[in-house]
Formats: structure tokens, sequence, C-alpha cells
């Protein structure tokens, strides 16, 4: 007997993702619904701990299994010429452009994986509705996760404290330096004389 929810837990995700985008293959909101769940808690779980399990994967799961529900709500009640496995995709690449703020890389993966230049737009325009909607509540979850194991990170702008600041202003005044062909007694001493601090 067919059961759809083991065969999206106990095979690889390669062959779930492939069956999310299967134009031929039946699921339940249930079946759909509880299959996000388990992701969903699963990767929220495993992003916390130092396990090497990623984001990308589970980020296309989660995005195909939200995407096939809402295509197959389409199916059922407003239209029912459509594939629900294009839904998929769509919700797929919104998961992931939600989370990790990628845009046209991410289209470009997508549209390869699906080997259809039809969904191009569908794709650009879900890509840009998630990256601008996730932008009002928090930033990436990848620069969130940067910030909270205290990695040095450069910021897209400059704080407005710093605006104003030139080189001048922060560096000192006699410039210690280097010959090009400096022998290792001249570093020595210059690293033991003065004191740095960058």
């Amino acid at each position: 007997m067919y059961n759809p929810m083991a065969t999206f837990l106990f095979n690889p995700e390669g062959t779930v993702i492939k069956n999310f985008l299967s134009k031929k293959a039946v699921f339940s909101y249930e079946t759909l619904l509880l299959f996000f769940l388990i992701w969903f808690i699963f990767t929220i779980i495993t992003y916390g701990t130092a396990v090497p399990a990623g984001l990308f994967l589970p980020g296309i799961l989660i995005g195909c299994s939200l995407g096939r529900v809402l295509g197959l709500f389409i199916e059922n009640y407003i239209v029912q010429e459509i594939h629900p496995s294009t839904y998929a995709i769509i919700g797929s690449a919104a998961m992931l452009a939600g989370y990790s703020r990628l845009s046209f890389s991410l289209a470009v993966i997508m549209l390869e994986t699906t080997e259809n230049v039809n969904l191009f737009l569908p794709i650009i325009f879900a890509l840009f509705v998630s990256f601008a909607t996730s932008g009002i509540f928090n930033k990436s979850m990848y620069v969130n996760a940067i910030r909270a194991k205290v990695l040095p990170f450069l910021n897209e702008h400059v704080p407005m404290c710093n605006e104003l600041i030139t080189a001048e202003q922060i560096m000192a005044t006699t410039v210690v330096s280097f010959s090009p062909k400096s022998t290792v007694s001249k570093i020595y001493k210059v690293l033991s004389e003065n004191e740095f601090d960058g």
C-alpha cells in the first residue's frame, strides 16, 4: 500500500523534491502540512546545534510543501486547470529568498532545477515579494547567525556615527613601515618598540 508520508520521510531529499515537482503525484492537505511541520521543527532544532545539517535543502522542502498546499487549494477551489507542482517550485524559491535574501542567483538555480523557462517571471515575482516582505520583519538568517557568533562582518552601509570620520582622524601621525626587503631582526625591533591596535 502506498503511503505518501512514508515516501516523504524515508527517501533522500532529492527524491522527495522530485515527488513534489511531479505533475502526476497526488497529496492531501494533511500529508503536506504534517511534512511541513516535521521539517520546520527539525530545521529549527538542527540550526542551533553544531551539526552540519545545512539550510538550503530544508528550505526547498519546506517551501515545496507550502507551495504545493497553495497549489492544491487553488486547484480545488479557484481554477482546476493548474499543476500544484508549479506552485511547489515557486514556493521553494520564495522560502529560500525569504530567509537567505538571495535573488537572481536563486532564480537561476530554480530555473535550472525545473528546466522550465516559462516559470521565470512567476519565480522572479515570488522572489521579490518574499524578499521585500521578509526585509520588513528581520535581516537575513545568515546575517543573524554571524552576529550571534560575534564574527567580524562588514555592513553594506556605514553606521551613522561613522559617516563623517576620515582615515586621517583615526590614523597615528607617525606611520611605521618596512622596506620591501626587511630583515627579520629589523621587523622584530620595529614590532617590539611600537604598539599596534590592528
